[in-house]
């Protein structure tokens, strides 16, 4: 196993172990406390201390499976006891500390571990670790990363005869390993000495891990019945100081209105602008519709137009209205569309030409945007701070989509800070490229308008990389938000693009976690433009952390410290702040949190709870995020404590899949779990039945979910395997077999030739046929902007992503690529194809 210890950046092969060490004093009396329970337990001294440091372990590290070395002498033999010579060996010290154990019950456990580690102390520990083979790490020590020991002495120092002897402290310049807590039990003097790993941890930190063991052990030896992991590591003055540093108030926000000059450009969208008083005369008008429809305050009303100047019209115009937006993308399966109005309990509904039919079979009173006239002195309702502003939808556990309110003083306030946050003037131009249906595009259009900045809308279609860079150019935009996954696109073209980003000062990112290593490729084309990484969930408003990159970092990019009057809080599971560089789950508390879940009392109580830490009345936001506060009070993201995952910048509950997946007709059991396919994170689903196959599961599940939640593959199985419990065997589940392509069918041209490679590449397969499909390959829209990408470097022609999703398999897509290259020829004079042909000679 891998004890991450690691406070700093992850260990270097290449870096020689430098290393330093601390020592603390501890009370005397400890010893003779941990003597006394060892007695009471049939342990030993070392068995007592050993179990103090795992707890530390396991509290820094957030892991429950703890293995340390430790020396031991080699001569359990009578006959090696007058032989002199080295025959010091180390052992493994494998601790189990689920289950919330109490002291005396962890001593127990660790007294059975290192009675059976000492009867097999004779084995040399290479010969463990080879007959293990564990994966080797040059800059891990293998089995274990942290020693504990114990030295004793039953005299103050070392005498000869006739001679006098002091201690003298010798340079201390390496480390054997990560960490190694040494106990120094001397008749006058009790202490602890960490040696530590330079590259790793810094005095400050070993010093605190000394702290810690120190503060725990005097806890629980004065009550060995407590719980090992409720023992405070921080004291009361270090955990007060962490609580005022968890965030800042700041002055309520004023409402949010847009506020730009009448004849300024205000959204733009292919073409088509509105200054800011056309923007409002339509918003004004239908605003009045929706009124005329029927629509009163704290009604939900469903926005469902494809994206376009209305799409940022008719969410101002619903708030005009007084009603709460629910943005309802028309491409979701219509199922799932009819299941979030029901849930949003939406009663009217905003749509255009392209969407009246799919808005016609949701139900609600519909209002068409065509119809609307401009209005100027249309409705303007003021809402109260406690009104519901908005309804987004997440992924959910139980195979239905969460709906989560947010009132309108959170929105408010994220607004007024983003606007500081990015600096936003009215000179900007702004690209809004999320989806309506995630809050993302709130925080790219509102906090836009609301300075008099410009807005430009990307249409429905995905922009491969260089179509996005070319409405950089032609738009002059200066601000602009992608998810990481897009970026790292982008990124990867940058030697091309990079003169076409010019307009360019700030990038935002969020929704996943942000590569380190395309930072120093962007800095190195683009070192003006600073990369902002955002994180937050929909509960907490949009982005409820950002961190401001200016340089290629080293290691894993922090998410940085928390928005506006946010509060950032790392606790344990009993809801206990945890010390700096310890793991712990985030939790968010301030004014900026969402109402709540709609309809679900119960799992708003269960994930929005009381704020310990703050005023009376206040509520925490318990994300399910594992961070690690940095040193400098930065935050950086490790993980979940759930199956909650992202994919591709999407929040995806695997049980919501699985939910879906089990209500096939023919299936008996199902399955949904997360595994890496191609070097990305998917989703796999698996099912046991009669029947079936993937295609007819595949069919199933996109009639009913988004695209990001459809199963990336589908493994057919007789049955579910079974652990001895009864539960599911996620260990025993087979890896899916890669997509076969259909045989005989090879490339039979020079642009099937170059599209097949280009599929080989994209989607890491070993060859493809021309009959097959990108998609049933496993593409997605990702990597359909890959293609693109490639396709305009290999053939000097533009293509789109759509045209992928057209032409989806390699002769058709093939055929596409031969037409238009033709359709460029024809309309070439004979001296530009001459010069064409001798180009690259």
């Amino acid at each position: 196993m891998v004890l991450e210890t690691a406070h700093g950046p992850a260990a270097d092969p290449r870096i020689h172990r430098q290393g330093s060490a601390v020592e603390i004093d501890l009370p005397r009396a400890l010893v003779d406390r941990a003597d006394a329970l060892a007695r009471e337990r049939g342990a030993t001294r070392f068995m007592v201390l050993l179990a103090a440091a795992q707890t530390v372990l396991a509290r820094w590290t957030g892991q429950t499976d703890i293995c340390v070395g430790t020396p031991v002498a080699g001569r359990g033999r009578l006959e090696l006891e007058p032989l002199v010579g080295f025959f010091v060996n180390t052992v493994v010290l494998r601790t189990d500390l689920s289950g919330r154990p109490a002291f005396h019950t962890l001593v127990d456990r660790v007294r059975d571990v290192v009675l059976g580690a000492f009867d097999h102390q004779e084995v040399p520990f290479e010969q463990v670790v080879g007959r293990l083979r564990p994966k080797r790490d040059l800059s891990r020590n293998p089995l274990f990363q942290a020693m504990v020991d114990v030295q004793e002495s039953s005299a103050t120092g070392i005498g000869l005869p006739g001679l006098e002897t002091a201690d003298v402290a010798l340079p201390w310049g390496s480390a054997k390993f990560d960490l190694t807590a040494t106990f120094v039990v001397r008749p006058d003097r009790f202490a602890l000495n960490v040696e530590y790993a330079a590259d790793l941890f810094d005095p400050d930190t070993a010093t605190r891990f000394a702290h810690h063991v120190g503060r725990v052990l005097e806890a629980l030896l004065a009550d060995p019945t407590a719980r090992a992991d409720e023992a405070a590591l921080l004291s009361a003055d270090e955990r007060r100081h962490l609580v005022a540093d968890a965030g800042r108030d700041a002055e309520p926000a004023p409402p949010f209105e847009v506020a730009g000059p009448p004849h300024a450009p205000a959204v733009v969208c292919e073409g088509t602008t509105l200054d800011y008083a056309r923007l409002d005369a339509l918003t004004g008008g239908l605003a009045a519709a929706l009124i005329r429809a029927g629509t009163a305050p704290g009604d939900a009303v469903g926005v469902c137009v494809d994206r376009g100047v209305w799409s940022v019209a008719a969410m101002l115009a619903v708030w005009r209205a007084g009603g709460v937006y629910v943005p309802l993308d028309p491409r979701l399966p219509g199922e799932r569309l009819r299941y979030m109005g029901e849930e949003a309990a939406v009663r009217h509904l905003v749509c255009d030409a392209g969407t009246r039919d799919r808005a016609a079979a949701l139900g609600a009173v519909a209002v068409d945007v065509g119809d609307v006239l401009p209005d100027p002195d249309g409705p303007r309702h003021a809402p109260r701070r406690d009104d519901l502003a908005y309804v987004i939808f997440t992924s959910g556990s139980t195979g239905r989509p969460k709906a989560v309110g947010i009132e309108h003083h959170a929105l408010d306030a994220h607004v007024a800070t983003a606007r500081e946050a990015f600096g936003l003037t009215a000179r900007d131009r702004v690209l809004t490229f999320a989806s309506t249906s995630f809050d993302a595009s709130l925080e790219q259009i509102l906090p836009a308008l609301s300075t008099g900045a410009t807005v430009l809308v990307r249409p429905d279609d995905i922009w491969a990389p260089e179509e996005l860079a070319a409405r950089v150019a032609a738009e002059r935009v200066t601000v602009m938000e992608l998810t990481p996954s897009y970026w790292t696109e982008l990124v990867a073209r940058l030697d091309v693009l990079a003169p076409r980003l010019a307009s360019l000062r700030l990038l935002v990112t969020g929704g996943e976690a942000l590569p380190a290593d395309p930072l120093e490729r962007w800095f190195a084309h683009l070192p003006g433009v600073p990369v902002v990484n955002t994180y937050g969930p929909t509960e907490a408003v949009i982005s409820a952390t950002a961190h401001t990159v200016t340089s290629a970092p080293a290691g894993r990019v922090p998410i940085g410290r928390p928005l506006g009057s946010r509060r950032a809080h790392v606790v344990d599971p009993l809801g206990e702040p945890v010390p700096p560089g310890v793991p712990g789950e985030l939790v968010l508390g301030g004014p900026e949190l969402a109402r709540g879940y709609l309809g679900r009392p119960a799992l708003t109580a269960e994930r929005f709870v009381p704020d310990p830490f703050g005023t009376p009345g206040g509520r925490l936001y318990r994300t399910g995020d594992v961070v690690r506060r940095l040193p400098g009070g930065e935050l950086k993201f490790l993980g979940r404590n759930d199956d909650q995952v992202k994919i591709r910048g999407f929040r995806v509950e695997p049980g919501e899949a699985e939910a879906v997946l089990r209500a096939h007709p023919g299936v008996s059991g199902a399955a949904v779990v997360v595994r890496t396919l191609n070097g990305e994170t998917a989703l796999v689903g698996y099912a046991a039945g009669g029947g079936l196959s993937q295609e007819s599961l595949r069919t199933h599940c996109r009639a009913r979910l988004p695209h990001y939640l459809v199963p990336s593959a589908f493994v057919l199985l007789d049955a579910l395997p079974l652990t001895v419990q009864g539960k599911l065997d996620t260990a025993a589940l087979p890896e899916p077999a890669a997509p076969a392509p259909h045989a005989g069918v090879a490339p039979r041209t020079p642009a099937e030739t170059v599209v097949a490679q280009i599929w080989c590449e994209v989607l890491d397969l070993p060859k493809v046929g021309v009959h097959d499909d990108f998609f049933a390959l496993g593409g997605h829209s990702l990597r359909a902007v890959a293609v693109a990408s490639r396709l305009r470097t290999a053939f000097d022609c533009p293509f789109q992503v759509r045209d992928l999703f057209e032409h989806p398999t390699v002769e058709r897509l093939a055929a596409e690529v031969e037409r238009r290259l033709l359709e460029l020829i024809s309309q070439m004079s004979d001296d530009e194809i001459d010069l064409s042909l001798t180009a690259d000679l």
